[in-house]
């Protein structure tokens, strides 16, 4: 057979040395097909590759004058390949190398290091790119053997014969339709990133996706403040049963002027009035239930009690909307439309609670998130005034954690559940400044009577009750405070 003869699938035949009939056999040994490559272990391939390296047939000295014959294709071409070479090519193999492969797995085209799998066999870096760039760039019908195909192929002479090189490659089963072309390639390693970026973004969710659920701790105040809502809050769960609805034509026509261009309809303010001082009872004994609040002084307990009184109402009226009938449930008995609670005294805060109501419906809030809602609330530390900033600000913070930890345990599928929360509590908080700001300068309009345009300031106010008063209010006796708190809050409803 001459070296120029061809195989079927039109490629250089392998020629073998006459005076050598057993080297097929070796050469067998390392070019082993691609399924006995995926079903044979790790050592037996190395037992494979230890018998090429002892065998007596494979005698090198025969070809020791192509030593230099080189590949113009590879770094080394031009020069005879260096000890300083092999070493700076050892240092290069210590880099990744995958877990399928055995610490000393060897090449079987070369007998070098091995780095993976390439195009279907156990190769290193330097055969895989050779047989790539041949494939690629159609080389191998320009390469030539001047030693009629006889050459040896080890790390020492893979660049000094090409055609010998290539055919070992084929041989050993290294497939050519597995060489990408530019695009292919780049197209395959766009891929290969975006599924290394979604495993990722996997492996991060699922570093995060253990929240952690409520402690024994919480727990324990998380019953205390559900209680505490439960036993406060009028009607219960049983609210659409029992409410009762506004008739249609209360409050549905403004006939007296209120501050700010507003109009109040008398005979639904006149409900209003009847409803809100239980309603402010009911959420001071709310906050008497909390032992939190109870360790605060008593000054403190009435600056927070008057900062979130009308969040805490406002969200148990949200909490209560009914998308059928777009009403509000005002204190569990009395359902009202939008246009009833403005024209009866809210004005523009009417909208916000509707519109919080709204929102609210789709997140489905059970007592317990209701509860801390409440909580949060209260325990708000940046109300004017305070004197254990410090501490109320602690009392927060667990209720959060808590908080935050239940919502854990609840698991809602709402996206980003406990952020959207966290602003609804953005939204009370704004709905008690709005109707704070509503009351800076109080008016009474009084239907049934003559007076006229009296003018009470909200500060002037608070001093009728004599400061020695509010410093000997013990918690005991915190229901006292309720006819100031339900002056305070109807003055944005009666007085504008």
């Amino acid at each position: 057979m001459t070296p120029n003869s061809m195989t079927e699938n039109g490629l250089p035949a392998w020629d073998k040395p006459k005076h050598c009939p057993d080297r097929e056999h070796d050469w067998k040994l390392v070019g082993m097909s691609e399924a006995c490559l995926h079903r044979k272990s790790h050592a037996e391939r190395r037992s494979a590759l230890k018998n090429e390296q002892s065998s007596p047939h494979l005698i090198q000295a025969t070809w020791t004058s192509s030593i230099f014959h080189l590949d113009h294709d590879d770094v080394n071409d031009q020069s005879v390949p260096s000890a300083q070479t092999f070493q700076t090519e050892e240092k290069k193999c210590k880099g990744y190398i995958p877990s399928y492969l055995d610490k000393d797995e060897l090449c079987v085209v070369c007998g070098d290091k091995a780095t993976g799998y390439h195009y279907r066999c156990i190769t290193c870096e330097g055969c895989k790119g050779f047989f790539r760039r041949t494939i690629q760039k159609n080389l191998h019908p320009s390469y030539s053997c001047k030693y009629e195909g006889k050459c040896v192929i080890d790390k020492v002479t893979r660049n000094q014969c090409q055609e010998c090189r290539f055919k070992k490659c084929i041989y050993v089963g290294m497939a050519t339709d597995l060489v990408l072309d530019d695009s292919k390639r780049l197209a395959k390693r766009k891929l290969i990133e975006e599924n290394r970026e979604k495993r990722r973004r996997e492996e991060l969710q699922k570093s995060i996706g253990h929240k952690p659920e409520p402690t024994d701790e919480e727990w324990e105040l998380i019953k205390t403040v559900t209680e505490a809502h439960v036993a406060t809050n009028a009607q219960g769960s049983h609210w659409k049963q029992k409410r009762k609805f506004l008739p249609e034509d209360i409050g549905q026509a403004p006939i007296v002027n209120a501050p700010e261009g507003g109009k109040v309809d008398l005979e639904a303010f006149s409900h209003f009035t009847k409803i809100i001082t239980p309603a402010i009872t009911r959420v001071v004994d709310f906050a008497k239930k909390l032992p939190m609040f109870c360790e605060l002084p008593c000054e403190d307990q009435i600056i927070l009690l008057k900062g979130c009184c009308m969040e805490i109402m406002s969200l148990r009226a949200a909490v209560r909307y009914d998308p059928e009938s777009e009403t509000l449930t005002l204190n569990g008995e009395m359902a009202v439309t939008r246009g009833q609670l403005k024209n009866g005294g809210l004005g523009v805060v009417s909208d916000a609670i509707f519109d919080l109501g709204m929102s609210l419906s789709s997140f489905n809030l059970d007592d317990t998130e209701v509860a801390l809602l409440q909580a949060v609330l209260l325990m708000s530390s940046d109300r004017p005034g305070l004197a254990c900033v410090e501490r109320i600000e602690k009392y927060q913070d667990s209720f959060l954690l808590a908080f935050e930890h239940y919502i854990n345990y609840r698991k809602h599928h709402v996206t980003h559940f406990w952020p959207k929360l966290l602003m609804k509590v953005t939204d009370l908080r704004m709905i008690g400044a709005c109707h704070a700001s509503r009351f800076l300068h109080m008016k009474v309009e009084c239907f049934y009577c003559s007076w006229k345009c009296l003018r009470i300031r909200l500060t002037d106010f608070i001093l009728i009750i004599p400061t020695a008063l509010l410093g000997v209010i013990s918690f005991h006796c915190l229901d006292l405070f309720c006819l100031f708190l339900c002056c305070f809050v109807l003055g944005g409803t009666v007085w504008g």
